[in-house]
């Protein structure tokens, strides 16, 4: 018995610049590199930043309709954020931006911590809450030549999930316009 689920998007970005900038992404049936089919269409968030770390925007999107078995095993999902094709994309310094997994929190309310990278490169990044430094935040900074993508299971105990993504530019920060 077939039934339908879904994934939500949650895209933070990260600019001095206010150009609005259109972030894409597609969901797959396997890894792309394993020959990964893309499932339903394309969809695009766009945003406008221009407030540096201090203040990020985010937009989400959901992708529904994803069929999952309803009794027994979990279906995985792959979640891309990939170009206005479907193509996923890999981290290249060309973007102009760092790809991250995770969700970007103000550099006003939480101080931001790179680790050590992992044998792909990817680097762990750890937020502490500034008003309560018991809570924490993790983000995985993409490596160059790596893909920005979450894996996300539905089951007939987990209908819908979230897969959360940010991107910060290479020059987050305003410049000081005061002559």
């Amino acid at each position: 018995d077939t039934q339908m689920g879904s994934i939500r998007v949650k895209k933070a970005w990260v600019s001095s610049s206010t150009e609005k900038k259109t972030f894409y992404f597609a969901v797959y049936d396997n890894a792309c590199d394993e020959g990964g089919q893309r499932v339903g269409e394309v969809q695009s968030i766009s945003l406008s930043a221009g407030g540096g770390t201090a203040r990020p925007v985010s937009a989400e999107i959901t992708f529904d309709n994803l069929p999952y078995v309803a009794i027994g095993t979990e279906k995985t999902y792959y979640i891309y954020e990939t170009d206005e094709n479907g193509v996923p994309i890999k981290q290249d310094e060309s973007l102009g931006y760092n790809m991250y997994l995770g969700y970007y929190r103000s550099s006003d309310k939480v101080t931001w911590t790179e680790g050590i990278a992992d044998i792909d490169g990817n680097i762990p990044v750890t937020g502490t809450d500034n008003s309560d430094p018991s809570k924490k935040y993790e983000m995985t900074k993409i490596a160059g030549e790596n893909y920005s993508h979450w894996t996300k299971g539905l089951s007939a105990t987990k209908q819908s999930n979230t897969a959360q993504f940010s991107n910060i530019d290479m020059n987050p920060e305003p410049t000081d316009r005061k002559s």
